[in-house]
């Protein structure tokens, strides 16, 4: 795949966030040992992944 691109199975999201926000959340992520994109798609697969758990019948 050529440098730039996304493979097919990924998309791009984007979002607007104040710059004071970004710089707290690079740091979270720094510390967390990632990249600020990378910590957030871990915060949207965690999130998805508890609410399909509480959304499963027991």
């Amino acid at each position: 795949m050529p440098q730039g691109r996304i493979s097919q199975k990924n998309t791009r999201i984007s979002i607007v966030i104040p710059k004071d926000l970004k710089i707290e959340a690079d740091k979270i992520a720094n510390n967390d040992g990632r990249s600020l994109g990378g910590w957030i798609r871990k915060l949207i697969s965690d999130a998805v992944s508890e609410y399909n758990k509480s959304d499963t019948p027991q």
